[in-house]
């Protein structure tokens, strides 16, 4: 199937790309690092830019778009609003108007923290309540998407997983410091329903295929877990002592997530279209090790 990504240097991006690029025809977009990988093509456009996004979309005829791409740090989004609005508002705003000219199916990536944080195992019919200016964003680009007739949208939760040389995820960030025999504090009391990436990455490749659109999904592993508890996890499953893992309170550090104490995901929808289980964290954890 002919496929355009966007984020392709992402840590989502890529592990599609890496995954997928011997079974689809993909092309990715990326922005500021370009990378190179077999049978995968990657151009560099802005999707903030209008007439290049629909220039692309109209050189490549994908059949399906695949929106990863956003500015993701929840601080940075805060602090520079105007940019975090034009890349994750706008851009998707001329990713879903290219998408009407070629007619393809668009499934964009949201975020778990479009949940207020103050309950746990989400399902989709909650009522969104974002915590963060990005969090804001992500949801008013969901509005947009849902003005399209063939959509999905995936409420994702944490990521896990083998990032790249300019982009990574919480677990290449324990990976990193541990190694180093460095202390690392991490939050004792927020959960969420970490997935590991590839899980993530089969989810969406079942759903470009199936007959299922106009839907939204929570997409997250199978077990609520703190980011504490996911360290110790971690560190057992690398063979790195726990004793550098320090839990501390959310309200001990600044931090622009303090409203998403608890943003685990319901994802029984999602399980009942998948033709696989996801994950639990020690599953994915030995199947990160393994690969």
């Amino acid at each position: 199937m002919k496929i355009l990504l966007t984020g392709g240097s992402g840590f989502l991006g890529w592990n599609f790309c890496k995954t997928l690029r011997f079974k689809h025809d993909i092309t990715a977009l990326y922005l500021s690092h370009e990378l190179f990988l077999e049978n995968c093509k990657f151009y560099k456009v802005d999707i903030r830019n209008r007439q290049d996004v629909f220039n692309i979309v109209k050189q490549i005829q994908p059949e399906v778009i695949v929106h990863t791409a956003a500015i993701t740090n929840v601080q940075l989004c805060d602090k520079d609003r105007d940019l975090a609005y034009s890349v994750n508002v706008e851009g998707t705003r001329n990713l879903i108007e290219a998408s009407s000219e070629v007619k393809a199916k668009f499934i964009y990536i949201s975020t778990d923290l479009v949940y207020s944080g103050d309950g746990s195992f989400f399902t989709e019919d909650a009522e969104p309540e974002p915590k963060s200016y990005y969090a804001q964003t992500k949801l008013e680009a969901e509005g947009i998407v849902k003005s399209y007739d063939n959509y999905i949208i995936l409420r994702l939760a944490l990521m896990y997983g083998w990032g790249n040389v300019f982009t990574n995820s919480f677990s290449d960030w324990l990976h990193t410091e541990l190694r180093a025999k460095r202390k690392v504090k991490v939050f004792v009391d927020q959960f969420r329903t970490p997935i590991y990436a590839v899980d993530a990455v089969m989810a969406i490749d079942e759903l470009i295929s199936k007959d299922v659109k106009n839907e939204i999904f929570n997409l997250g592993g199978s077990e609520r877990i703190s980011r504490y508890n996911f360290a110790l996890k971690f560190a057992d499953v690398f063979g790195y002592s726990q004793d550098l893992i320090v839990p501390v309170p959310m309200d001990s550090v600044k931090t622009y997530l303090a409203g998403a104490k608890d943003c685990s995901l319901n994802t029984s929808k999602i399980q009942t279209v998948l033709s696989f289980k996801l994950k639990n964290v020690d599953e994915g954890l030995n199947a990160m090790k393994r690969s």
